[in-house]
């Protein structure tokens, strides 16, 4: 398909019909991208660089929509990934179903691995309701428990001219009322 957006031609021909009048339609998108390592072995929450975007909506009654993605590796124990809204909320807090409610909460987490790489993809969507015509920031943060986590690698044992990185990835698309 073209992209090309069109009132009356049909899907037959590649283009997009525009959508119809009332809501869902998108005001914009930005993106931002990673696309260097990171590594991290705190603790406690840490923001991941250059996974951060600021977004400004032109109607209080906006949502936005924020996706993002990355590629990491770690040779012990696991960590979590959340998306920090600019309000400093984030979906552990309040979404995420947890009955214990003593465990570390996050928005996309892996397991453990008692030898070699543990590889894992990050990828999560969500939608959120500002309620603003500020500057509204998105970012994503990583927590790791022991040992070290690299964010934009597949392997935690070798890294050279010969080895592949991955590009990370945070996209918020405004989503006018």
């Amino acid at each position: 398909m073209s992209g090309i957006i069109s009132d009356n031609v049909g899907r037959a021909s590649g283009l997009i019909k525009a959508a119809g009048g009332g809501g869902g339609k998108i005001g914009q998108v930005l993106s931002a991208m990673k696309l260097d390592t990171q590594s991290f072995s705190s603790t406690s929450w840490v923001d991941i660089s250059d996974l951060t975007i600021a977004i400004t909506p032109t109607a209080i009654s906006s949502k936005i929509f924020w996706q993002y993605y990355f590629v990491g590796a770690s040779t012990t124990n696991y960590g979590l990934s959340k998306i920090v809204y600019g309000d400093n909320s984030d979906l552990t807090t309040a979404s995420i179903h947890e009955s214990a409610g003593i465990r570390i909460r996050g928005t996309s987490g892996w397991g453990y691995t008692s030898g070699g790489d543990l590889t894992t993809v990050h990828a999560i969507a969500g939608l959120d309701s500002p309620a603003t015509t500020s500057a509204t920031t998105y970012k994503v943060q990583w927590w790791q428990h022991g040992g070290t986590f690299y964010v934009g690698r597949p392997v935690t044992w070798y890294d050279d001219a010969s080895t592949f990185a991955s590009i990370g990835s945070i996209t918020v698309m405004e989503v006018l009322a």
